[in-house]
């Protein structure tokens, strides 16, 4: 899979022979070099060519969508952080370093997704307490019920965010917050770019004169029921 939407790259040295790390998660490991990254180390960025020891290494940035090496099945959406080896896979919520968002799926190890590639110091979002059975219900609208509790969000109602997990009564709810870019599922046809709203079962549906806006579509969704992502934002009432 090719590179798309990649500005010209920061330029650092090769700390190893990388010629075999295309596509891999490196970090600075001395002044102005960079080397693969691990599980739990602050990392850089995407490597862009195959340097070899002492060669340019040519690094990718936040905000260029970038391939990258799955290091297990990931789905679109998915929050990433880094494998032992350097390759991506879906990081645990509240656990883990982020270094992007999945902008394609890989069904197992070895697979190139593509990345949009923004920094977080942790998965960030929202930690409260389900108040009713949501197991079917993840990346559907969630809110507010009592103090710290959520329940599925409905038509006219304002939701606090995204349901991210999928917890039995009294379990934790995880919930995303705005600045996010989360999965949702649709609740009809949805075009990228516009403002998006729950419909009375929780789904995102285009947001209309009136409605309560939540989010904006990063991508679209050709009917309901399909997953799809969201910028969320809370920008009021659809003019």
């Amino acid at each position: 899979m090719a590179v798309s939407n990649m500005g010209p790259g920061l330029p650092f040295v090769a700390a190893a022979d990388l010629s075999a790390k295309q596509y891999y998660v490196v970090y600075l490991s001395a002044a102005n070099t960079v080397n693969v990254s691990g599980a739990g180390v602050l990392s850089l960025g995407v490597l862009q060519n195959k340097p070899e020891s002492g060669e340019g290494a040519i690094v990718s940035r936040d905000g260029d969508v970038t391939s990258a090496v799955a290091g297990a099945a990931i789905s679109a959406g998915d929050e990433l952080t880094t494998d032992s080896s350097g390759r991506v896979i879906t990081a645990d919520d509240y656990a883990d370093e982020i270094i992007g968002i999945a902008m394609s799926a890989a069904s197992a190890a070895a697979e190139v997704i593509e990345m949009l590639q923004i920094h977080k110091t942790k998965t960030s979002g929202l930690a409260l307490t389900s108040a009713a059975d949501l197991t079917a219900k993840q990346y559907l609208a969630v809110k507010i019920t009592a103090a710290s509790t959520v329940n599925l969000s409905g038509a006219g109602e304002v939701a606090i965010g995204i349901l991210q997990n999928a917890p039995a009564a009294a379990a934790v709810a995880k919930v995303s917050i705005d600045g996010q870019v989360t999965s949702a599922i649709s609740g009809a046809a949805v075009t990228v770019g516009t403002q998006v709203t729950p419909d009375a079962a929780g789904k995102l549906v285009t947001a209309t004169t009136g409605d309560y806006v939540i989010g904006t579509a990063v991508t679209g969704a050709a009917a309901g029921d399909a997953t799809f992502l969201v910028y969320q934002a809370h920008d009021g009432i659809a003019a």
